[in-house]
């Protein structure tokens, strides 16, 4: 699956592409994705999603807080404007953070 179908295609094939993916394959998308959007910073981003991750609680709305933490690396006009994008990259995000918190759970047995 190339970046740009990631964008482009319904979400349900999207999302099956997603969780059959490696963990660096992820991360190149996610990387050209955020350029796309203006941040160059992947680690950065990444590391904000990641220390957010232990403050949500099981009634808030967790993915519209990781979107939010998302959107506040992205430059002003384009989180307003490229809904769907940040819809996108969020899940990507969400199911990188996953792969590698499931790969550390895996290796520490």
């Amino acid at each position: 699956m190339k970046t740009r179908d990631i964008l482009l295609s319904d979400e349900k094939s999207v999302t099956a592409q997603l969780k059959t993916m490696k963990i660096k394959e992820l991360e190149r998308h996610a990387k050209k994705i955020l350029a796309q959007l203006g941040q160059p910073d992947y680690d950065k981003v990444m590391a904000a999603v990641i220390k957010k991750i232990p403050t949500l609680n099981a009634t808030a709305d967790r993915f519209e807080s990781v979107q939010s933490v998302i959107k506040g690396y992205l430059p002003d006009q384009l989180a307003a404007s490229s809904s769907s994008a940040l819809e996108r990259i969020t899940v990507l995000i969400t199911v990188l953070v996953a792969k590698k918190f499931n790969k550390i759970l895996i290796a520490q047995r």
